[in-house]
């Protein structure tokens, strides 16, 4: 798809522990990558982007106003300012594009209105001491 655009592409597979040395160095024009949430909020991505995050921030972006808008968000304690703080956070990074979002992980899980205590989570996985059935 690429090429008729004018790029030329070539495909290098490594060893995942090659390739994430690679990208540690910078020794790319452009890789994949992929992030599950550690917990269940904006900021678990947003600060992968942050220059202070050195080594998973693989694109090694830095925007002085990015960082100051996160640090203000990670010390918050109003809610709603902390949303429009990542918010904000978010625009920047989507204005100047370090990373190119391909596709987002999914999971589908069907479960019963019976079922109580179930709770949907970034990694997918669900204890089932807190479960119960509904009489």
């Amino acid at each position: 798809m690429w090429k008729k655009l004018g790029v030329e592409v070539e495909l290098v597979n490594t060893e995942a522990k090659v390739h994430f040395a690679t990208m540690r160095q910078g020794d790319f024009e452009m890789a994949r990558t992929g992030w599950i949430a550690d917990y269940n909020d904006a900021q678990s991505y947003l600060y992968l982007s942050q220059t202070s995050t050195r080594q998973q921030n693989y694109a090694r972006f830095s925007n002085p106003e990015f960082d100051k808008l996160m640090d203000q968000a990670s010390v918050a304690s109003d809610m709603r300012k902390r949303a429009e703080l990542l918010a904000q956070a978010e625009t920047i990074l989507l204005k100047e594009l370090p990373v190119i979002p391909l596709y987002f992980y999914v999971s589908k899980d069907l479960v019963s209105l019976k079922i109580k205590g179930w709770q949907d989570n970034p990694f997918d996985t669900f204890h089932v001491r807190n479960l119960s059935l509904a009489d």
